[in-house]
């Protein structure tokens, strides 16, 4: 993705983008390109608070165009904070340009501090920003395993309540949101031709029981490296990186994972799965919660077993006939 001159984010960024020519023929890959970022900090004054909110929206910032681009953007070692007069007269005119035109991708704003926090709130702006950086990290990495945690993560950034219940069936979350930001998505990757190899799985059955197999398998891909640690990548080189098999399942993943972000930019969205109020139910005749355990009819009969091999009484409720006495007589 090849991006050339001025870009906003909202009033709070302005981008230029400058493509530096090529220094060998045939272009093989897209030029490099230096992006020039200017951040208007809400404050009175320069301190150690603006000093750190701008920052954090540099770091945003390069993130939405790492994502705009399409390949990993470096951020600077210095940042000249706060401009001069000068400067800050110039750039505060161009602020306000309506020939300016925003950053979009695939037609879909990328404005995390305009129009995103108008449609979803302060909420949809931090998971925005959230999965925007934690998808810069994944383009960054040359380990597989590492780089799909990322992937993942990047998506669960969009979907995790923050509350206590969102650590609840976080599985059936993923694959629940997965399908509703991004459908399309998840019929292309079934679609491709490698994705067999790159997920080692078999597709099975019709295209319902596809899509639930091809999620849950990529649930479980990064689950497995997030509790027992990471394999080597082919030295951990890019090169061995595009050598390796695993560079199929990272392309399939990028493609997902950018289209669950575009879904969720499109329109941002909650989901509940998880919530108490709302989950499955417990039926008549299930384990019920006794004093913090589950316990079952089968478990309270083995404990009554138990405590009458033991000489101990039996709790009321539990109480059975003495051995030398019959129901319903006197011993």
């Amino acid at each position: 993705m090849r991006i050339s001159g001025w870009r906003r984010l909202s009033d709070r960024v302005l981008l230029e983008f400058m493509e530096e020519p090529p220094k060998t023929e045939p272009i093989l890959f897209a030029p490099d390109c230096r992006i020039k970022v200017t951040v208007f900090v809400p404050g009175p004054v320069a301190g150690p608070l603006a000093q750190r909110v701008a920052s954090a929206m540099i770091e945003t910032a390069a993130a939405v165009c790492a994502f705009g681009l399409g390949r990993s953007v470096e951020l600077p070692t210095t940042i000249g904070f706060p401009v001069r007069d000068a400067q800050a007269a110039s750039v505060s005119v161009l602020r306000w340009d309506p020939s300016i035109r925003g950053l979009a991708r695939d037609g879909v704003s990328l404005d995390v501090f305009g129009d995103l926090s108008i449609l979803g709130g302060v909420d949809a702006l931090l998971r925005g920003r959230a999965a925007f950086i934690t998808l810069h990290e994944a383009l960054a990495q040359t380990n597989a395993d590492v780089a799909t945690i990322l992937y993942v993560a990047a998506i669960e950034a969009l979907i995790t309540p923050s509350q206590p219940w969102g650590r609840e069936r976080m599985t059936k979350r993923f694959v629940e949101a997965v399908l509703s930001l991004c459908e399309p998505a998840v019929d292309a990757a079934l679609a491709h031709q490698n994705v067999e190899q790159a997920f080692q799985h078999r597709k099975r059955g019709g295209v319902q029981r596809q899509r639930q197999d091809l999620r849950g398998r990529i649930y479980a891909l990064r689950s497995r490296p997030s509790h027992m640690g990471v394999e080597p990548s082919r030295g951990g080189t890019l090169i061995g990186l595009l050598g390796d098999d695993h560079s199929m399942r990272l392309a399939i993943l990028s493609d997902l994972s950018r289209a669950a972000l575009l879904g969720y930019l499109t329109a941002p969205r909650s989901f509940l799965t998880g919530h108490p109020a709302v989950g499955p139910k417990p039926e008549e005749g299930s384990p019920s919660l006794e004093r913090g355990r589950f316990r079952s009819a089968p478990r309270r009969f083995l404990i009554c077993l138990a405590r009458r091999l033991a000489g101990r009484p039996i709790r009321a409720g539990r109480q059975s006939a003495p051995p030398d006495t019959e129901p319903g007589r006197g011993g």
